[in-house]
């Protein structure tokens, strides 16, 4: 795999989904490649099991890449507030235009740092936050970051299942706070698609 990355310039797209293999040490091996391939496009990681080391080295790899313009971390179980920085640094270095970051326990600091990505970014166009429990603060941290990117055109934070966790993880969100971020829509002058809110009790 690691020579694939690495010599390998053709290659646009690669599923390593559902491949616990990978495992802690696969992870950094699939993080060099991608810092040295030029040629791929798309990168479906979803449901591996990477520690803190191996998610750095993934996140850091992105940065030096650029090129990648699809990323799945679906469901990989990134470790709580340890990709903070690394979630900004991604979203600065690249040229994303989708990522998928469903069904992962993201802590307070990664919620604020992905934020402040989203306000620095000028390249993501869909972004796929199913399954993080989001409560009402952070929703809201998501909608003000919104009114001030203008590109992106695609938002999901519905609930979703982790295959880790075995469960449904649901927000801990309330209509007061599913309001205060409608509130934000008509300053959100790039968003054309929302998907996972709903109002239980109208006013």
């Amino acid at each position: 795999l690691r020579d694939l990355l690495l010599r390998n310039e053709t290659l646009q797209l690669i599923d390593l989904s559902d491949n616990d293999f990978i495992g802690y040490t696969g992870g950094l091996v699939v993080a060099e490649g991608i810092a040295r391939n030029s040629g791929l496009q798309e990168l479906n990681l979803s449901r591996n099991r990477f520690n803190s080391q191996s998610t750095e080295g993934i996140f850091e790899a992105l940065g030096r890449n650029g090129m990648i313009l699809r990323l799945i971390l679906h469901d990989v179980a990134i470790p709580r507030n340890d990709s903070a920085a690394l979630l900004r640094q991604t979203f600065q270095g690249s040229m994303l235009q989708t990522i998928d970051l469903g069904s992962n326990p993201l802590g307070e600091q990664d919620i604020e740092m992905l934020a402040q990505g989203l306000r620095d970014n000028r390249m993501l166009r869909r972004l796929y936050l199913q399954g993080l429990g989001l409560c009402n603060e952070s929703l809201l941290l998501i909608g003000e970051a919104l009114t001030v990117n203008t590109t992106l055109e695609f938002l999901d934070v519905k609930e979703a299942y982790s295959f880790y966790q075995r469960s449904i993880i649901r927000n801990r969100l309330d209509d007061v706070g599913i309001r205060a971020f409608l509130r934000l829509l008509p300053r959100m002058h790039g968003l054309k698609e929302l998907h996972g809110l709903s109002i239980t009790n109208e006013e």
